[in-house]
């Protein structure tokens, strides 16, 4: 059933898929059982699946990704047990230019009435301000919402762009909306997370199954 449907929503799936180093999250004894979350490629991957090769300082080598170029790249991933795709919002040829700048809407207890209203505060401002912007689904309990950048900026301009955002919905939504980071210190709001505007961090791709039931 999970193959079946990957291949039925590749059409929509594969252009978010295109030139990206992806993250697997695999599964291979079901969403019960243990999972393990792999980034470096592995060694019996076909060579018909093309990789890119990420230099980390943090473990001081060289990390392979695969990248899903087609069908048959996204299924045989599904058969080794993958469930969610995770991307990085870069492609392979400009690594260090986002696509996107992403604002997470996380409520952790919050409403989701208040998430929805401000997706649409954060859209106005985008309106305002003659920026396009795009909610997505988180798949858990929040929404994203993504800013089009056509790998105009740098990871770090996407991040203070990202901050500046969610300061102004902030400031219009103060009782409901939140910077803070720390769940306990949230005071039951909704958190508009900026943070995941840094190089390497990870957006599960639109369409994709998540491992609950």
């Amino acid at each position: 059933d999970l193959i079946d449907y990957y291949r039925k929503i590749a059409p929509w799936m594969l252009p978010y898929l295109r030139d990206r180093p992806v993250v697997l999250t695999r599964y291979p004894d079901g969403i019960a059982g243990k999972s393990f979350y792999q980034k470096n490629s592995p060694e019996f991957l076909p060579s018909w699946i093309p990789t890119v090769g990420v230099w980390s300082e943090e473990v001081g080598r060289e990390i392979r990704y695969a990248v899903i170029a087609d069908e048959e790249a996204l299924v045989y991933l599904v058969n080794l047990g993958t469930i969610p795709f995770h991307l990085w919002a870069s492609r392979a040829p400009s690594l260090d230019r986002p696509d996107w700048c992403i604002l997470d809407l996380d409520p952790k207890g919050a409403p989701f009435e208040h998430v929805v209203e401000l997706a649409r505060t954060l859209r106005d401002v985008c309106e305002e301000l003659g920026l396009p912007a795009y909610v997505k689904t988180s798949g858990s309990s929040g929404l994203h919402v993504l800013v089009p950048l056509g790998a105009e900026l740098d990871y770090e301009q996407s991040r203070m762009l990202a901050n500046l955002l969610g300061q102004l919905v902030v400031d219009r939504h103060p009782k409901i909306a939140t910077l803070t980071r720390q769940i306990s210190a949230r005071g039951g709001k909704v958190y508009v997370d900026w943070l995941q505007n840094r190089r390497g961090q990870l957006l599960v791709s639109p369409y994709c199954v998540r491992p609950l039931a």
